[in-house]
């Protein structure tokens, strides 16, 4: 329940909370008991008080406390005024008129012989108590900071009464005898100096390491053979429709509808635009396009799928065809086809046919890889990716010529398994004496870039420690994809001939 409303402010005040919080008061706020009033500099604020008929006004810079004996105190000392309203206007207007005679206004003093009238009355002057609220002074220093609220309050009525009591001063207290000075310690003796450390030897200095011997430099890796194919496209044909060729050369016109399909190992097909298309064979009416790297009179692809009415064209280095063939015609072993011509070919172009009249009877769906070719040289020339089999080093089963392995060659030599019956290394292995556990003395096979088996041959039996390098023949097996068991199984297949 409050005890005062705050009714009229000038200025700034707050109220303080018992535990130090300050709240900014404004006119109708309520103050609560216990609370004190703090009025700013240059502030007045009147309070309402509960249950009193008089209001409390309190002075700039002043800290009340929100008690009612403290605020009884407050507003009886305000309501003792000397004078009504009526008398104070009486003495204001005679003070303003020249023409009146004070001491006619005024009553006669309470003094001397007669003094208090007829009446009767004291022996001494009256006077009445004034009640004025005096500020208190402020002065404004610059310190550069907030300044703290003023502190002090006033005091509750017994206080005051307490205050007010002509109470004996104390007697002043007697002054302490002063102690005794404290006598002085002696000094401590000083410490012996510690003796000093004897110097450590110093270590020995290490000797320098011995330079490391200049590596060897590495032998510079050899040349990159040039590759097959310098570009490939995929095209449509028809009665004068598809975009491969003329009647007699090849068209410079965009592919339109066919678009290339690369296949895993290195397959080529066609995708066509078309419903039934299947984007991994080259179909009826689809055909494949391969720009040799160098012109070439030998050429070897890998097909796979059916070749049923395919067909290849060959065409020289102005586009104009030079040949035309059937791939059933080819002969083809573990899928590979050798194409070759009296004349230089440039291109090789593979279509889609049907066995049948038109589309009448099965259709062609194969991909074609390319493998070897043998450019336009002379017949001793190695081959860009493969080398031809040497007529002088090879000795084929049945064949009338005299076998010869004398000359170590730089390059493998190519043998095609099944051509020309199995491979005779007799000669070569005619130091081996027929022990199986000794072969892998004489003959070791390894993979090629390709993945197909090189089989190196030493005539000597050096191969004990690993060494292939000291092969006296290496041949390439073309078509036949390298394994771990690869020479058993060829000795298996009685494709070699060892004895």
């Amino acid at each position: 329940m409050s005890i005062a409303t705050l009714i009229s402010l000038e200025g700034q005040a707050w109220a303080r909370s018992p535990d130090g919080q300050l709240r900014e008061l404004r006119i109708g706020d309520a103050l609560q008991p216990g609370e004190h009033l703090v009025a700013g500099t240059n502030s007045r604020a009147l309070l309402d008080v509960v249950d009193s008929p008089e209001s409390v006004a309190i002075g700039a810079g002043r800290v009340v406390e929100m008690y009612p004996e403290v605020l009884d105190a407050l507003a009886g000392a305000e309501s003792d005024s000397p004078r009504d309203d009526a008398e104070l206007e009486a003495l204001l207007a005679a003070l303003e008129d020249p023409e009146v005679d004070l001491l006619a206004v005024l009553d006669p003093a309470a003094a001397g012989p007669g003094a208090g009238g007829e009446q009767g009355g004291h022996d001494f002057v009256r006077l009445p108590r004034i009640v004025e609220n005096v500020e208190p002074l402020s002065y404004e220093f610059d310190q550069g900071g907030e300044r703290e609220l003023p502190e002090t309050r006033d005091a509750a009525p017994d206080a005051v009464a307490a205050a007010g009591s002509d109470a004996a001063p104390e007697a002043p207290a007697e002054p302490e005898e002063p102690e005794e000075p404290v006598e002085p310690e002696e000094p401590e003796e000083p410490e012996e100096p510690e003796e000093p450390e004897e110097p450590e030897e110093p270590e020995e200095p290490e000797e320098p390491e011995e330079p490391e011997e200049p590596e060897e430099p590495e032998e510079p890796e050899e040349p990159e053979e040039p590759g097959i194919i310098a570009a490939v496209t995929a095209h449509t044909v028809g009665q004068g429709a598809g975009t491969l060729s003329t009647v007699d050369s090849l068209k410079d016109v965009p592919h339109q509808s066919a678009f290339l399909s690369e296949l895993e190992g290195g397959f080529y097909a066609v995708d066509h635009a078309a419903a039934s298309d299947d984007p991994e064979a080259i179909e009826f009416g689809e055909a494949l396009l391969f720009e040799l790297a160098a012109p070439a009179d030998t050429a070897t692809f890998e097909l796979t799928g059916s070749i049923a009415g395919g067909t290849y064209h060959l065409y020289d280095d102005t586009g104009l065809r030079i040949f035309e063939g059937s791939l059933e015609e080819l002969d083809m072993q573990d899928g590979l086809v050798t194409i070759d011509h009296e004349d230089a070919f440039s291109y090789v172009a593979f279509l889609g046919g049907s066995s049948g009249p038109g589309s009448s009877g099965d259709e062609s769906a194969f991909a074609v890889r390319p493998v070897a070719l043998v450019p336009e040289v002379d017949t001793e020339a190695e081959v860009t990716s493969l080398q031809e089999p040497d007529a002088d080093a090879l000795d084929w089963a049945g064949a009338e010529e005299e076998s010869a392995f004398a000359v170590e060659q730089e390059s493998p030599n190519l043998y095609r398994l099944g051509d020309e019956g199995a491979l005779d290394l007799r000669d070569l292995l005619s130091e081996w004496n027929g022990d199986s556990d000794s072969l892998d003395d004489f003959l070791q096979a390894s993979a090629s870039a390709d993945g197909d088996t090189l089989l190196h041959v030493s005539a000597e039996g050096g191969f004990g420690d690993g060494d292939l390098e000291v092969a006296d023949q290496v041949f390439l097996l073309e078509g036949v994809a390298y394994h771990d068991n690869i020479l058993q199984q060829l000795l298996e297949d009685e494709e070699l001939d060892i004895e």
